[in-house]
């Protein structure tokens, strides 16, 4: 059976019957029938990386944010920007941010989450790579006054070298430690 006749069936609906195989798999996952998407995608030889895109962007678009969350545990052949990027063009920062964490480099990280505005995914990163362009821009932009202050302590300390930053196991949490007598520094454990 061919699979536009098989989605017709399964919707009821015959919208499907001019459109393109990408258009043809994005329509087959936000109507929920994944398993005949990924049967497409399998049968047209559709590039993995390629058919990543569009199921991401599909199921953020249908807001199928438990599917997403499942599928993000694979290894993701395209990263996890695109998780974040999908997310966040569909107004759901609190799942954008989840998705944060996963990207590896801090760079990268950083750079997503500032142009999202997920500035308490930023600051880490930002102080990791003692970056205080960005620590600036996060100061001038956030709304949330913790981190303001939080901000404010780091850029003094990576341009004032008054203290050494130190990152504890939670990423997301940084200790200002004063430098000792001979200019060393040490973190606790």
């Amino acid at each position: 059976m061919d699979f536009k006749e098989k989605l017709v069936r399964l919707t009821r609906e015959e919208v499907c019957v001019n459109m393109t195989l990408v258009q043809l798999l994005r329509y087959a996952v936000v109507t929920s029938h994944v398993d005949v998407a990924d049967a497409m995608a399998k049968h047209f030889k559709v590039a993995p990386k390629r058919y990543w895109r569009v199921k991401v962007r599909a199921l953020a678009d249908a807001e199928m944010y438990d599917t997403l969350a499942v599928f993000a545990e694979k290894k993701s052949p395209i990263g996890y920007i695109p998780f974040v990027d999908a997310c966040a063009a569909n107004k759901n920062m609190h799942e954008a941010s989840n998705y944060l964490p996963k990207i590896k480099n801090d760079e990268e990280r950083m750079r997503t989450a500032m142009k999202w505005g997920l500035y308490e995914g930023a600051f880490p990163c930002a102080v990791k790579l003692r970056d205080v362009d960005t620590l600036m821009k996060i100061l001038n932009s956030s709304r949330s006054d913790a981190l303001k202050a939080q901000v404010s302590t780091a850029i003094a300390t990576i341009e004032g070298n008054k203290c050494t930053v130190c990152f504890s196991n939670d990423a997301e949490k940084f200790t200002a430690f004063q430098l000792g007598r001979r200019g060393t520094s040490k973190c606790p454990p």
